[in-house]
């Protein structure tokens, strides 16, 4: 045994759900900066996490810097991402000593970022018993909408029908436990975007206007 269940997971309860909210402009920056594999970009997004017990709200920004991945993130209040998520102005004392969302409402602004597309999916997530820098992650049940704020209907459209997508996180090393593993099922490094996919998926089912 080399892996643990995360921790923030009830005894009952073996994956939760995801749910992502995608920021987008009329050009689809982030959507067509990442097909041309810009050497800089960005992506903001609202991640909320679901469990038994409640909920939690991430404001990520996630870059792209040349062969570096970076990512800003921050815990919000549901007030907080109700006011994103309608553009409407965050007060002085919401924006002091907070980077994240100054540079979130900021990007917000100057690339006239709107909510565009809805991706959820279940996850199943394992630590290093060990060697807690180590994570892995199994997204299953991919699926996306247009995000729409003023209606509930959800029209989802599944992203990897019958397929999941494995991930793992460590340090810039491997154990050998975990390369032991990576040659006994054959497994291949593949770069996948949700993002990306759902906005090819959503593009053969209806328009793209971002309204």
């Amino acid at each position: 045994m080399f892996t643990t269940f995360d921790s923030h997971l009830s005894t009952k309860q073996l994956y939760y759900p995801v749910s992502s909210i995608y920021f987008e402009n009329a050009k689809l920056q982030a959507y067509v900066t990442k097909i041309d594999g810009l050497a800089k970009r960005y992506k903001l997004r609202i991640r909320s996490y679901y469990s038994q017990e409640h909920v939690v709200h991430m404001l990520e920004i996630k870059y792209k810097l040349y062969d570096k991945c970076l990512k800003e993130r921050m815990m919000i209040n549901p007030a907080c991402k109700e006011k994103l998520i309608l553009g409407k102005q965050l007060n002085s004392l919401e924006l002091l000593n907070n980077p994240v969302l100054e540079h979130a409402v900021r990007y917000q602004y100057l690339s006239q970022l709107v909510p565009f597309i809805q991706i959820d999916y279940n996850r199943k997530a394992l630590f290093g018993i060990r060697d807690k820098q180590i994570r892995i992650t199994i997204d299953f049940d991919i699926k996306c909408v247009r995000y729409h704020v003023h209606t509930n209907v959800k029209p989802y459209i599944p992203v990897l029908s019958g397929a999941v997508i494995l991930e793992i996180k460590t340090r810039g090393y491997f154990p050998y436990w975990l390369t032991c593993l990576v040659h006994k099922y054959g497994l291949k490094r593949a770069a996948i975007s949700k993002y990306v996919l759902s906005v090819q998926r959503i593009a053969m089912n209806s328009s793209l206007c971002v309204q």
